[in-house]
Formats: C-alpha cells, structure tokens, sequence
C-alpha cells in the first residue's frame, strides 16, 4: 500500500481524490490531507506518507515553497505536483525545486497512479500537457 498525502487548497479537490482512492484497490492510501502549505508542513511530521500530491497555485506559501521546504526536511519523499496552473515561471521553479512529477488537473485516476509507480521507482515525469510550457521555459534560460 502506498501511502499519500495531498495538498490543495480547494476541498473539491481534496474529497475527489480521497473519493477516487477510498476503496483501496490500486494500493493507494490517502493519509491525510491539509488546505494550505503551512499545515501541511505540521502534519507531514506525524504522517507516513510516502508520495505527497502538491497543488501549486495557493494562497499564503504556494507549491514551489512548500516542495523547497518537503525536499530539505524530507528528501525520501516523492512530490506530484497536481496543477492547473501554465505560469511557466512556476512550472520551472517548482521542478528545479525537486518536484519529482508535474501533472495536469486534467489528467484521469491512472495517469495519477502510474506516475505515483514511477516516481517511487525514482523517475521525474512531466505530463504531456504541460512538457511544452516547460521546454519553452527550459529554452529561455
């Protein structure tokens, strides 16, 4: 079973994945869940969550900040970040700050759990919707 922790300010968010993943067929387990960066930095301490799912966009520390905080206080966890956002400027910031996987809000439950498989198998994926934003980004350096 993997455990996952997510991290998104809007709670439709939060219940769907929680919902998409309550029966525990794809070995995926929701262990908790906060609405901003700050709280989540508090109950990451206590949780065992092995993958945390990250929304960029948020009020107060917003995704970059709090995956820079994640990877130096728990560089053995794994961050998808989870985003509608196409600032291509977060986009970079948040990958140079280790995000293991970046994916689309539009992307399905199995794209959601094979790139959970993958970063646990030490990969960084970019979804296919957003590898453009990020290769202009990467270009203009």
């Amino acid at each position: 079973m993997i455990d996952v922790f997510v991290v998104d300010d809007h709670p439709i968010m939060v219940d769907g994945l929680v919902e998409a993943f309550k029966d525990k067929k794809d070995d995926i387990n929701i262990v908790g869940h906060a609405f901003t960066g700050k709280k989540a930095l508090e109950q990451l301490r206590e949780t065992s969550a092995q993958v945390i799912i990250l929304d960029l966009a948020m009020p107060g520390m917003n995704g970059v900040e709090v995956c820079t905080i994640i990877k130096k206080l728990y560089p053995e966890k794994k961050i998808l970040v989870l985003t509608g956002e196409s600032n291509v400027s977060l986009l970079k910031d948040v990958w140079i700050s280790g995000a293991d996987a970046i994916l689309s809000k539009y992307c399905g439950k199995f794209e959601i759990i094979d790139t959970i498989n993958k970063v646990l198998d030490n990969k960084r994926i970019i979804d296919k919707d957003i590898k453009h934003f990020f290769e202009e980004a990467m270009k203009n350096d």
